[in-house]
């Protein structure tokens, strides 16, 4: 398979494939007109770097893991450190979503859309609702 499909089929751009070779993240063997030809291996490998890109791993993190340059407690602080991060991002689209349904409930009621309703973590609370 070709650039073109590889990309189509792991979801990454035909650029980032090419960076990621460059920054020795992938190693694509060419056919003997020069050409790259990806095989599943190679697929499962740009789709374990997308994985950790999008837990938030650096690529010299990426890197370090795929050269061994790791111990077993430096990956899995790596790991953690993403985790922790993930949890961080969740809280702060929780909130965010909490903000919108704020916003919902109040333009319901009657607010103006140019009022600034305060976003506040908790469920928004009707004001006509029965305590």
């Amino acid at each position: 398979m070709q650039i073109k499909a590889a990309a189509t089929a792991s979801g990454v751009s035909a650029y980032t494939i090419r960076f990621y070779e460059k920054k020795g993240l992938l190693t694509i063997p060419r056919n003997a007109n020069g050409v790259r030809e990806f095989d599943q291996d190679a697929l499962n490998r740009l789709r374990w770097i997308q994985c950790y890109r999008q837990a938030g791993l650096s690529l010299k993190e990426i890197n370090q893991i795929i050269t061994g340059d790791l111990t077993q407690a430096g990956y899995l602080d790596l790991l953690d450190a993403a985790k922790h991060r993930l949890e961080a991002q969740i809280d702060d689209l929780r909130h965010t979503e909490a903000c919108l349904e704020t916003k919902r409930h109040a333009t319901l009621d009657g607010e103006r859309l140019t009022d600034m309703t305060t976003c506040a973590p908790t469920p928004y609370v009707a004001k006509n609702a029965e305590a």
